[in-house]
């Protein structure tokens, strides 16, 4: 029998072996990162293939979106938690499933304990319709958790690659001022803008630039001083030399 509903069955893989990485370090992920949205009123659109990114509790929700139907469809995700002092941790991150009415249609969470698990979520629907996909990060504590995982879509399903969050550059967010730069100025926030210059919301206003695209890496300079910062899509700027010190937070 055929609905409008992916069906709430769940299968579980365990894939690889025990991930390894520093304290409260997330591990860095191998496959091309796609862009994300922190924000569920504008997610950003689901690309062919493997869609990766982090799972972060200091970060928040990354949400996706894409056509399905009619017909079968899978959605497959894989996730793999962070360590701690060189040991596996156990790290959770919830799946969700709405519809064009932001009604949640599945909801599955997917456990980690270092080892790659993987979730399945398998449907057929009668006509063609847009869901949007939300992956939350673990509760944000005093420690910081969550971990890798990627995303891929199959079966009756459309993308949206023109989609204009694709036609300007990832960079241009607001974000959140974080450990080095809030010492230096009072902004609280900083809103980066398609043309190359920033504005903090103390009135303090700079530049940025793409230096090497391949590496995410951008030099941005605000009143003389001058940062060499590399994207983490739905993360943030980070510290080239220590990707897990965020610079600039992304928000919503």
């Amino acid at each position: 029998m055929k609905n409008n509903k992916l069906q709430k069955g769940i299968t579980y893989t365990r894939l690889t072996a025990t991930t390894v990485s520093l304290l409260l370090t997330l591990t860095t992920y191998t496959s091309t990162a796609a862009a994300q949205s922190l924000d569920q009123n504008k997610p950003a659109p689901l690309h062919p293939g493997l869609n990766s990114s982090v799972a972060d509790s200091f970060i928040g929700s990354h949400f996706y979106y894409f056509v399905a139907g009619p017909g079968d469809v899978k959605v497959t995700v894989n996730f793999s938690s962070m360590g701690l002092l060189g040991n596996p941790t156990k790290a959770k991150i919830g799946v969700y499933l709405y519809d064009e009415k932001g009604n949640v249609l599945v909801h599955k969470d997917v456990t980690s304990n270092g080892a790659s698990e993987q979730l399945i979520l398998p449907g057929n629907l009668e006509r063609k319709i847009k869901l949007t996909l939300r992956i939350q990060p673990p509760p944000q504590g005093l420690l910081r958790s969550g971990g890798n995982y990627d995303v891929q879509v199959t079966g009756a399903v459309q993308y949206d690659t023109n989609a204009p969050s694709e036609k300007q550059d990832p960079i241009v967010k607001t974000y959140q001022l974080m450990v080095g730069v809030t010492d230096l100025f009072e902004g609280g926030a900083a809103r980066f803008s398609s043309n190359g210059t920033l504005k903090l919301a103390d009135g303090n206003t700079g530049t940025w630039e793409l230096f090497d695209p391949e590496a995410k890496i951008y030099v941005v300079k605000i009143k003389g001083y001058i940062y060499n910062l590399k994207l983490r899509p739905g993360i943030g700027l980070v510290d080239t030399s220590d990707v897990n010190s965020i610079i600039f937070k992304e928000v919503r």
